[in-house]
């Protein structure tokens, strides 16, 4: 079977994945350790949705 050889295996580069865990991370970590809440802008229609 050809499915195992060499030349049909993809070559990927996971390297854009890496850098966008790494990024959302430190979003992630900038709004946790802010000193207020994140908030909606007044007039927001996603500011009315109650939770």
């Amino acid at each position: 079977m050809l499915m195992n050889h060499p030349a049909l295996q993809p070559n990927w580069d996971f390297s854009g994945m890496r850098e966008q865990a790494q990024y959302t991370l430190t979003l992630g970590r900038s709004i946790g350790n802010a000193e207020t809440m994140p908030a909606w802008k007044a007039g927001d229609p996603f500011g009315a949705v109650k939770r």
